[in-house]
Formats: C-alpha cells, structure tokens, sequence
C-alpha cells in the first residue's frame, strides 16, 4: 500500500499557552524573547515530572483531535512518543498513564521515539512509513519538554546556554535557552482523511533522516546538508518558498546551518528563500524543538506569511540568505522546510507542502 501522508491536526503548548494558534499570533507579535529560566524542575521521585508532561500532552491531544475532527470509530492507532532517553524520562513514564483522551484506545500500540532534537523529525518519518504499509490508520505524534535541573546542567556542560535571551542568528548570540511546552500532529493517510471529510492542514512531502558519525555536540555539516537534499529530493518538484530553521542560537550550530542552506540552495534553487526560527521567542523545546517548527509551517501554507526571528537584530551576513527580523507576507508559500539538528549528530529535515488537489470526476478542493 502506498498513499500520501497528510496532517490533520496539531496541538501546542508552550510559555506563551495553550493552543497553536495562540502560538501563531504570538510569534508574529514578537513582542519579548525567552531568558534563561534559572533552575529546571527538581523532583527526584519523578512524580511531579509525570503529572507535568501529562496534563501539558492531554491539552496538546485535545486540540490536535479537535481539529481533525476525530471520533471513535475503530481506527487502528499508533501513538509515537518521543522523549529523551535518559533514566528520569523513563521512570516518568512508568509513573503514569502517557495521557487521557478518550478518543485514542487504550489498545493503541506506543513507540518511544529518543534523536535528541530531531526526534518529532524521526517520529513523521516513521509514522508516514507505517501508515503507507498500511501498519496503523492513525499516528499520533507526541510529546512533552518539562525541563529539570539536570537538564539545565546537562546544557550548560556543553556551553549551550545563552547568557541571557536567545538570539538565533545574530552576530552576538551567545547561546540558547530552554524553553517548557508539549506538541502533537496527527496524521493520516490522504484518502482516509477525504473519505471521513476532513481537511489535511499538509501533506508530508519529504522527509529524511540521518545519524551521522561527527560531532557529538556540533552540528556535522556533511550528515545536515546530505539530509536536507534527501528531504527536499523526496518532495520532487515541490517548490520550497520557506526554511524553518533549527537555529537555537549558539555560535558554532547557526553559521553551520547558514552554510549549509546555502550549499543546498546553490544546487537546489533555495536562494533568496526566506528563513527564520521561533527559539528566541519560547525557547528550546529539547526532543520537542521541532513541533513549533511544523506548526510554523502549517500556518504559513494556510496564511502566506512567514514570521520573522524573535531575538535577531542583527544577522550573520555572507550566506546569500537573509534571516527575517520580521514577519512577511509571500504571494506564495506552497512548501516549507522544517530542520531538526541534535546531539551526537542525529538531524532531520521535513518538507511540508499543500495538498495536492484530487480529480475523481469532478476537482474536489482537498487542504487550505
């Protein structure tokens, strides 16, 4: 079995509240950055960790449901979790159920997905790979950042950390900040969702993945840029209009990516193609740094604007590509590419376009 995988529901939680589009509005205001909180969580039972990631995946669940439209009709679920693998992760796990909608079955079957910042990344490819099997009817991707005292350390080791707010690609950025939240995208196959009557949000036209053999802590120029081209090749002639970058703010990770785009746009046309990242808005979502990303995305294909870089005054120049201070409107946004590079070299790319329309007949308007 072989079919487009589309989006049809997202949810998002982050410092700014509940709910993507309340996200959405916010990051096109632009008006405050994300400082270094001074402390993560510390809770060594786990308990207050797992009732934390709990009540933030019930509301992000919720939401990406509600707009899907979803009700209990005997579809098969997948539910692909992505997480940090370390011990607190999963003790928190053990400490309680993963969430408690009611339209997800029990039965559900539940992978962990762990590639540090690329994991939501990892867990669309797999998703999309199971659903076009014909494995599961429904994937639900999903997952919480909750940080804690270790992981402030654990960032802070690595000399990661901004020393105040976060300032993706800005000539005196200094580091990142992490941010607290939690995502979720539901997808489908295209036709299940038109036969059910619902509007796909996008259609996941590429994707790629890679775990390269660089840098533990750096990003591998080689293994990001080797992954964008696979992801960009998969969507075949779509048309990338915008880059959601990774860009987290440190010194080293942002002029990479720069560089790496514009290896990549040199040879695949994405010069002059606007890019910028949420990060010094509402932070560093750790393994979940990439849902704000998607539902970036998914609000520029259904609006035409692509936002600017809260946090960026001043931009590394040099690349052939200009980061956005501000929002922008575009005449067209037809595909967007979202990237995710994490720790011991695992990256991501995902292109997320339109859907394509349908003809059966008669064009049926499919998507936003």
């Amino acid at each position: 079995m072989s079919s487009e995988v589309v989006c049809t529901g997202a949810g998002l939680s982050t410092w700014l509240g509940d709910g993507a589009e309340h996200f959405w509005r916010g990051l096109l205001a632009d008006d405050g950055v994300l400082a270094q909180p001074p402390a993560g969580l510390r809770d060594d039972s786990g308990e207050l960790l797992a009732s934390c990631r709990r009540e933030l995946m019930d509301h992000v669940v919720a939401e990406a449901l509600k707009e899907a439209g979803v009700t209990a009709d005997g579809a098969r679920w997948l539910v692909l979790l992505v997480a940090q693998a370390d011990h607190r992760e999963r003790r928190a796990a053990r400490l309680a159920p993963l969430f408690s909608h009611v339209l997800v079955p029990e039965q559900a079957e539940v992978m962990v997905v762990s590639h540090a910042c690329a994991s939501v990344g990892f867990a669309v490819a797999s998703a999309r790979t199971l659903l076009r099997s014909g494995r599961c009817d429904r994937a639900l991707v999903l997952g919480s950042c909750v940080p804690t005292d270790y992981d402030i350390r654990g960032m802070a080791v690595t000399r990661a950390l901004a020393r105040g707010a976060c300032r993706p690609f800005d000539v005196a950025r200094d580091g990142t900040t992490i941010g607290c939240g939690a995502g979720a995208l539901l997808l489908e196959r295209a036709e299940d969702a038109r036969r059910r009557g619902a509007a796909a949000l996008a259609r996941i036209a590429g994707v790629a993945c890679r775990v390269g053999a660089g840098s533990r802590a750096g990003l591998d120029r080689d293994a990001a840029r080797h992954c964008i081209e696979l992801a960009v090749a998969d969507a075949a002639t779509v048309s990338i209009d915008y880059v959601h970058a990774h860009a987290t703010g440190t010194r080293a990770g942002d002029e990479a990516e720069l560089a790496v785009l514009a290896e990549v746009g040199a040879r695949g046309g994405l010069q002059s193609v606007p890019v910028s990242s949420h990060k010094g808005r509402v932070g560093h979502l750790l393994h979940c740094s990439m849902f704000p990303g998607v539902v970036v995305a998914l609000r520029a294909l259904r609006d035409g604007i692509v936002p600017g870089t809260p946090g960026l005054r001043c931009p590394i120049r040099g690349y052939g590509l200009s980061p956005l201070l501000s929002a922008r409107r575009v005449a067209h946004v037809r595909a967007v590419l979202v990237n995710g590079f994490g720790f011991c070299d695992n990256n991501a790319a995902l292109v997320l376009a339109r859907e394509r329309p349908v003809c059966d007949g008669e064009e049926l308007q499919a998507g936003r």
